[in-house]
């Protein structure tokens, strides 16, 4: 070949080196190399790497194989085939063989029996072509951690992850795992999440092919993998919720159960972390997921710590139907281990999210079943919450009289407890009730020395003063208050404040600057979730609007 130019392809390479020799040493020829792995080592080689194929393209593909008109008559069915093979041509193919043998086989038919993941596999081989043989060879070559990783990568399905995911399943180094995985083409990138990091994912037969061959795996093993992945996701969890601003409002999360560990490098950990809502909006498939595993696995007092810390954020991303779910489930899985205390938490946080959707009386109901259990049992700080969220249920439904008693309960179960933001929640809640506030509670929260509690208490003396009509004094809480929150980086207290701001300014005849805060509050309050006042807001800024 020495003189001619040439195009040598090259089928099923194992590895660089066994393509080396067969280069041409002139110039003026081409090669073209496949291979189930990456072939670096090659000088002056460009490497591409080939994605499945999309659903139209899976489609096309199949319609040239058993017929264009046959696909088009069954196009629901030929999608259905299509998603279930990931546009793996190799599936196709043998797919396609299959259906072209049967010409009066149903294309549903078929992709009913494809649905079946734990016989999909089965259904994909034909004379001396096989989907499990071939993933069989490339999971062959790797080395037995890599080996771990792809078959404990199957826990997560088909969904994507990032790498540290696959070293804590393993045990192992999560890059270099991830690394070896790709070069075997068992892996996909699936871009960057929110936070930065680069994410992977198995193709979903791959996935199929993973939890086969974990089934042949000790089962003591795989538990101890999913507990290393929830350990590691509630340390994680753990250190974004105290890196994050919370609300006073919130029942504060139980302390993280004993012996729950975290693999990660300090350095690593810190990284995750730096970031809060993003890594939580990053992860949030996967802490659903192991807040049902750990619930199957009676792992219940690290299933509620997990839920405390993620879901405050989650709810916005996941929608509070789920949310209700997860707490329902949760509290089912704690009342059935004896868990009682957890169970009772489990239904407070399940009751107080329904106010969010306006299911006021299911709330009611829920919170008074709370209450009754939280006394019984002595747990006063759960009780001030409980009777606090029970009153703001019965005022918003009209009545403030039933409201009264149960919110001075309320404060007298914080101060019991000696819980100080229960405290100051609750002081707050009867403020709404009654419209003023008992002198004694701004001694209760001055005396914490907390930057939060004297940006709450502006807040607080705010609201009284609006509802007292004393709107000179409510600007300059409300704006001291704003202030305050802007410095701690608390959006939510933030733009509340903005909003009693804004109530007030309008009541001094100032509608213009009213709009001009109510109006970005109410967008970044609905951002955030906040939708408890909503209304009264909305109608302030209508009045306002109305009296430009």
């Amino acid at each position: 070949m020495a003189d001619r130019r040439v195009l040598l392809l090259f089928d099923d390479v194992s590895d660089a080196a066994q393509l080396r020799p067969l280069l041409p040493g002139r110039p003026g020829c081409a090669v073209l190399a496949t291979g189930r792995r990456t072939l670096g080592g090659l000088a002056g080689a460009a490497s591409v790497r080939l994605a499945p194929l999309t659903p139209a393209e899976s489609v096309e593909l199949l319609g040239r194989l058993v017929g264009h008109e046959r696909v088009s008559h069954e196009a629901d069915a030929a999608d259905d085939v299509g998603a279930s093979l990931g546009g793996l041509p190799l599936a196709l193919r043998i797919v396609g063989v299959r259906l072209a043998t049967r010409p009066h086989m149903p294309l549903a038919r078929f992709a009913r029996r494809l649905r079946d993941e734990r016989r999909r596999l089965d259904e994909l081989a034909v004379d001396d072509l096989a989907v499990r043989s071939s993933f069989e060879l490339s999971y062959a070559a790797l080395d037995p951690q890599a080996q771990t990783a792809f078959r404990r990568l199957g826990l997560l399905g088909a969904g994507d992850f990032a790498a540290w995911t696959a070293g804590v399943l393993a045990g192992g180094d999560g890059d270099r795992l991830v690394e070896r995985l790709l070069e075997a083409s068992l892996l996909l990138p699936a871009g960057v999440d929110v936070t930065g990091e680069p994410r992977y994912r198995l193709h979903d037969l791959l996935a199929v092919y993973a939890r086969e061959l974990l089934r042949r795996d000790d089962p003591a093993h795989i538990r101890a993998a999913l507990r290393a992945h929830l350990d590691t996701l509630l340390v994680i969890a753990d250190r974004c919720w105290a890196g994050s601003s919370w609300s006073i409002d919130d029942l504060p999360p139980m302390p993280l159960p004993g012996g729950v560990t975290c693999g990660l490098p300090a350095d690593e950990l810190a990284a995750l972390s730096g970031d809060p809502v993003s890594w939580f909006v990053a992860e949030r498939a996967h802490l659903v997921a192991a807040l049902e595993r750990a619930c199957e696995h009676g792992w219940l007092a690290e299933a509620y710590a997990l839920a405390q810390r993620a879901i405050p954020t989650l709810d916005v991303f996941i929608g509070r139907e789920r949310v209700a779910a997860l707490h329902e489930m949760i509290r089912d899985a704690a009342s059935k281990g004896g868990e009682e205390l957890l169970a009772w938490r489990s239904e407070y946080n399940r009751s107080a999210g329904l106010i969010g959707l306006g299911r006021l009386a299911e709330a009611a109901e829920g919170l008074e079943e709370c209450a009754a259990a939280f006394e019984r049992l002595g747990a006063t700080m759960e009780l001030a919450y409980t009777l606090g969220a029970l009153a703001f249920c019965y005022a918003t439904r009209g009545a403030a009289q039933a409201a009264l008693p149960l919110a001075e309960a309320a404060v007298r179960a914080a101060v019991a407890s000696g819980a100080l933001p229960a405290q100051a929640s609750t002081i707050r809640e009867l403020a709404d009730v009654l419209s003023l506030v008992d002198r004694r509670a701004r001694e209760l929260v001055d005396d914490r020395e907390d930057p939060y509690g004297g940006a709450w208490l502006a807040n607080l003396m705010a609201r009284v003063a609006v509802a007292e009509g004393r709107h000179a004094d409510a600007v300059r809480l409300a704006r001291d208050a704003r202030e305050r929150f802007v410095k701690l980086g608390d959006r939510r207290g933030e733009h509340l404040s903005a909003a009693f701001e804004a109530t007030a300014l309008l009541a001094l005849g100032r509608p213009g600057e009213a709009v001009e805060l109510m109006e970005p509050a109410l967008e970044a309050l609905s951002d955030l979730g906040v939708t408890r006042l909503e209304g009264q807001f909305r109608a302030t800024l209508e009045a306002a609007r109305r009296a430009l």
